[in-house]
């Protein structure tokens, strides 16, 4: 358990900074087909909320326990009373891991697509 809530951590701090990128980078976003743009937009919506909640619903399960939060050996969260509502936001954390499973098996599906079938550069722009 300790690895988990360590990764996932630094996981959450990974998500914010990826967050701040990409607001900084909104302008220079690519141009979307028009018969896709909303779903692309949906889905990579999806995808961030996913990242960023993900994380947060395991804070609640181990504040909300009463554990505290410890993240590679620094107490970040002291252990104390349980809080319910947060134990009770904490139980999304496994619905929303299934969720971003299920998105990104389906954002690289639609990688693989765009990249064989429709022959265009997205691919190699995400990596």
């Amino acid at each position: 358990m300790p690895w988990h809530v360590s990764i996932g951590v630094l996981l959450l701090v990974l998500v914010v900074l990826r967050l701040m990128w990409v607001a900084s980078q909104r302008h220079q976003r690519p141009v979307h087909e028009p018969t896709t743009a909303k779903l692309v937009i949906a889905g990579h919506g999806l995808l961030y909320a996913c990242m960023l909640l993900l994380p947060l619903a395991g804070i609640m399960i181990m504040i909300g326990g009463g554990y505290g939060l410890t993240a590679f050996g620094f107490d970040i969260f002291a252990e104390g009373e349980k809080v319910a509502w947060a134990a009770t936001l904490g139980q999304l954390h496994a619905p929303l891991a299934w969720m971003l499973t299920a998105l990104i098996i389906v954002h690289t599906a639609m990688a693989l697509y765009y990249h064989y079938i429709k022959k265009d550069n997205t691919l190699k722009r995400m990596l």
